[in-house]
């Protein structure tokens, strides 16, 4: 009996020891094919930038938001390109033009009025900390005075400050947050890679004006005659590209997937930087805040 029960022991002990070694190589497999899709995902954002700077411009990449499919070692990628210049800078662009936003939204009446003088209010407070000094004139990107600007002096360092505002819910925050910016430094937007959304919220602006621009920019038009889209005008303005938010999502081959965004400054005009990376996240709608600005 001594003898049985020593066995059964030693096959218990056996099986836990057998359980927890595929427990380990399991937690190591998933381990590796997470650090697999990370690596990939960050060199999506690297084959994004070098397609945006493709000397040749008939295959040069376009901010346009159309995703790029690319198989890279093996593994397929899906990037996003999308212009920080046709979105509403939060620091810059007129009040009017983020209360129609926030009209397109369905926000409209006192709690349009009471963000809007929100956002104000903290552009004054800043203004006047800096000594009564705006957002700088110039743009962030690289070979210019303002590669050195600190976000942090503006009213606004980042779009999720918007949820300071007393009259900010999560759900609206959710719905603005693709449409502004605070990286464009300009009060108007880039009709040429605006959203439709961002469009229509110019003031004066009927869904038929936005409906021709957005026909004309599918038809392959690079440049647009504002005269003939007066309504337009005051808000918009055709723009190089500077800033752009890059998206990657990757996929190991053990199943697990890793998302990658970043915002980068490009000038393919200045040799020794022609791109400069301003923030560098892991969104976390995906893994919980997993980022990093760089500033």
């Amino acid at each position: 009996m001594l003898v049985i029960w020593v066995l059964a022991l030693l096959a218990l002990l056996g099986a836990e020891v057998a359980a927890d070694s595929r427990s380990e190589a399991v937690v190591s497999r998933n381990r590796l094919d997470l650090a697999q899709a990370r690596a990939s995902a960050d060199a999506g954002i690297a084959l994004a930038v070098m397609g945006l700077l493709d000397p040749n411009q008939a295959t040069r990449w376009q901010a346009d938001t159309v995703p790029h499919n690319v198989d890279y070692a093996g593994r397929p990628l899906v990037i996003t390109i999308v212009d920080e210049g046709g979105k509403i800078d939060l620091n810059n662009a007129p009040i009017e033009l983020i209360g129609g936003l926030l009209g397109e939204f369905g926000i409209n009446g006192d709690r349009q009025a009471a963000i809007g003088q929100a956002i104000l209010d903290r552009r004054a407070h800043f203004a006047a900390a800096a000594g009564a000094v705006t957002a700088p004139a110039g743009r962030i990107f690289p070979g210019t005075q303002a590669h050195v600007i600190n976000l942090a002096k503006l009213a606004f360092a980042d779009v999720s400050e918007l949820r300071q505002l007393p009259a900010m819910t999560r759900a609206l925050y959710e719905r603005l947050e693709p449409e502004l910016t605070v990286y464009s430094q300009s009060p108007t937007i880039n009709p040429m890679t605006a959203s439709r959304q961002t469009l229509l919220a110019i003031p004066g602006a009927g869904a038929e004006d936005i409906d021709g621009l957005m026909a004309a920019r599918r038809g392959g038009q690079t440049q647009l005659d504002l005269e003939e889209l007066s309504k337009l005008a005051a808000y918009t303005r055709v723009d190089t590209l500077h800033v752009v938010t890059i998206t990657v999502q990757a996929k190991a081959s053990g199943g697990a997937s890793f998302k990658r965004r970043a915002v980068v400054a490009v000038s393919p005009d200045v040799p020794l930087e022609p791109a400069r990376i301003l923030r560098w996240q892991q969104p976390v709608d995906e893994a919980g805040g997993d980022q990093l600005s760089l500033r």
